[in-house]
């Protein structure tokens, strides 16, 4: 959350905002209007937090070219959505100036130095690269910060969530956290739709010694075993089939997120769950 809320003081130097606390900053550390000084790495806690956390924010910033002084021509986005320093790593790696600016570039003919004779991959690499830049019209105004993950603008909230964000969303656990159930039948029901009951079969991979089969049939306890395919649970699985009016029951933990979990009953005060549509039960192949 800190970063996220630093994030937004970063994006604001970088847009260029005004104030005085933006202001006593920029003559501070002696910066330009819309840059941040990439060499100060001495300072104020704050200061040393923000140089921490930029990164961050102008990873996910597009710039729109006005002057090019404030934007770095590797280093930051402003071709295509990745900077050039990872779209060509092969160049930037053997450049010699790193973090000049695009007007610098620009003032010396779209020309960079490099440490040694590009391959021909390279060079064809490079004239890609100078006939984008011809393509780009610089202007007098000053250069323009995009906000990516957020089409309104920047916002901390955006920032953090992509900061918190693990990968793809799991929509079926998704809905389990909003059914009105207590949290234990909630965190149950997570461990299930993840296979990480503590069945004699998860037991015996962490090198449990004990017996790993079910008791009741001899079968090996496995998730589904346990929950789905005991012949007791799919006893108690008839009785919530009828009881809920599905046509089919449950046999596997990976058909929970096909159910839609649905409300409390304000007078039953039980869990209900119903068909859900397009992913209800009777589309899942239930038997």
């Amino acid at each position: 959350m800190n970063c996220a809320l630093l994030g937004k003081w970063v994006f604001n130097t970088l847009s260029g905002k005004q104030g005085l606390c933006y202001d006593l900053m920029r003559r501070k550390y002696n910066l330009r209007e819309h840059a941040l000084g990439m060499n100060h790495s001495k300072g104020s806690c704050f200061w040393n937090n923000i140089q921490n956390v930029k990164s961050l924010v102008m990873g996910n910033c597009k710039f729109e070219v006005g002057r090019g002084d404030s934007i770095r021509f590797w280093e930051d986005a402003w071709l295509d959505d990745l900077p050039l320093k990872i779209k060509c790593f092969g160049l930037y790696k053997v450049c010699s100036v790193q973090g000049v600016s695009v007007c610098s570039v620009k003032q010396d003919g779209w020309f960079c130095l490099f440490r040694r004779s590009l391959n021909s991959f390279e060079i064809l690499q490079w004239e890609d690269v100078v006939g984008k830049c011809l393509e780009v019209s610089m202007n007098e105004e000053g250069d323009k910060v995009v906000w990516m993950l957020n089409r309104n603008g920047f916002s901390s909230k955006s920032l953090y969530h992509w900061l918190v964000f693990g990968g793809i969303v799991d929509d079926r656990c998704r809905l389990v956290w909003r059914v009105a159930a207590p949290l234990k039948v909630k965190i149950f029901l997570w461990l299930v739709m993840h296979g990480k009951i503590q069945a004699g079969e998860q037991l015996k991979n962490r090198g449990w010694r004990g017996d790993p089969y079910c008791k009741w049939c001899g079968e090996m306890e496995s998730v589904n075993h346990l929950m789905f395919q005991c012949s007791l649970s799919r006893l108690l699985w008839c009785f919530v089939r009828d009881a809920m009016g599905w046509q089919r029951s449950l046999t596997d933990y990976r058909q929970i997120g096909g159910i839609q979990l649905g409300y409390m009953s304000a007078k039953k005060k039980t869990c209900v769950l119903g068909n859900g549509g397009s992913g209800g039960v009777d589309d899942l192949g239930y038997s």
